[in-house]
């Protein structure tokens, strides 16, 4: 009587180990742009205090609030998440998030800014990531896209 072996031939590892590469060829990239998109959402979160306040000023006021003087938000405190570097108001309300290369995939900025409604940009409208923002458009939350 023969005895068998046991075990696995080496076309058959080999084949296992393709299969391993290919799927972690497809899956790499894809949790790229879904922890970016998870990095890019504390943008949103972060500038949730200073996008109420512009809203609260524009209430007030009829006018976008043009730098941080004109609302109550300290933006140095929203400097202090983990993935962004800086935060800036600009004219018209424009919100821009720079990230911090050193703890973020993300590179470049998020420009905020209100929601055209009608004529006029209104932050009750809600809010857009700005055409000029040079981020990557598949690293946009789901929040700031049209």
């Amino acid at each position: 009587m023969k005895s068998m072996q046991k075990g696995f031939t080496l076309i058959e590892l080999m084949i296992v180990v393709a299969i391993i590469g290919i799927l972690a060829a497809i899956a790499l990239p894809a949790y790229q742009d879904y922890t970016a998109r998870a990095q890019a959402s504390e943008g949103l979160s972060a500038t949730a205090g200073l996008r109420s306040d512009i809203a609260e000023y524009y209430s007030r006021t009829g006018d976008l609030a043009d730098s941080a003087a004109d609302v109550a938000t300290s933006l140095s405190d929203i400097e202090q998440a983990e993935y962004i570097d800086s935060v800036t108001l600009g004219g018209d309300s424009l919100i821009t998030v720079n990230w911090d290369s050193d703890t973020s995939a993300l590179e470049g900025n998020m420009t905020l800014q209100p929601r055209l409604d009608g004529t006029d940009r209104s932050p009750q409208a809600g809010w857009v990531c700005e055409e000029g923002g040079d981020m990557d458009e598949n690293h946009l939350p789901g929040g700031c896209r049209e």
